[in-house]
């Protein structure tokens, strides 16, 4: 017959074993959306590496954006306009027109409409797939 002394180590480990994996759960549980949701965001930005944006003014309400670098392709390209620190909305703010911006070295023309002065600082960032990548582009006039 097997020793009580033997029994009750035997059920001790085995406790401790389960409180372990229960902790183990726990903890697991707690951090898990936090893991997912980073390596979402890191996925997303990853295709935003390399991507910049130069800006040249053709007229008073006209600029030119040039993608330059390597960066990725984007199966949709639309970008963030802010003039003189006020976000524009597009359609009515602004018109993005000759849009090559989701491949590399690709160009857009930005067409400002209802503004009644010339622009004098210009912030474009480039909107990828539905992700904003960091890096504006920035004019002073």
């Amino acid at each position: 017959m097997i020793d009580k002394k033997a029994q009750a180590q035997i059920i001790t480990v085995v406790i401790i074993i389960l409180l372990v994996l229960a902790a183990v759960f726990i903890v697991w549980r707690a951090i898990q959306k936090t893991v997912t949701e980073g390596s979402e965001q890191i996925s997303e930005q990853s295709k935003c590496i390399g991507v910049n944006i130069e800006l040249a003014q053709s007229s008073d309400l006209v600029f030119n954006a040039k993608r330059t670098g390597s960066g990725g392709s984007f199966d949709e390209t639309d970008v963030a306009v802010i003039v003189d620190d006020v976000k524009l909305v597009k359609d009515t703010g602004y018109i993005l027109s000759a849009n090559t911006l989701n491949e590399p070295l690709g160009t857009g023309t930005i067409t400002f409409i209802n503004e009644s002065k010339p622009v004098s600082k210009l912030e474009v960032a480039l909107i990828g797939d539905g992700v904003t990548c960091p890096g504006i582009a920035k004019i002073d006039l």
